[in-house]
């Protein structure tokens, strides 16, 4: 996995980002008409703060992570159990 510059901008780590997408808890085409497709990841930091990284699949079958910040309330529905 390659975590962009834009990624950091926020509180969060490399690490943060690594361990949230290491166990994704859900992963989901954003824009699945894009080449190639924006993909969401939702994972748990490693202080517990649930994640929203924004990013895509490589030519080389690697993964680009250019945004990572704290769940916005917008992807909820996306985790499995939510409800409002």
């Amino acid at each position: 996995m390659e975590i962009h510059s834009s990624a950091l901008k926020r509180q969060y780590l490399a690490e943060d980002i690594e361990y949230a997408f290491a166990n994704a808890l859900v992963e989901v085409e954003l824009d699945p008409d894009a080449d190639p497709p924006k993909l969401l990841f939702i994972g748990p930091g490693m202080s517990g703060d649930l994640l929203e990284l924004i990013g895509r699949e490589l030519e080389d079958g690697e993964f680009l992570i250019h945004h990572c910040m704290k769940l916005r309330p917008q992807f909820f529905p996306l985790l499995k159990g939510y409800e409002s």
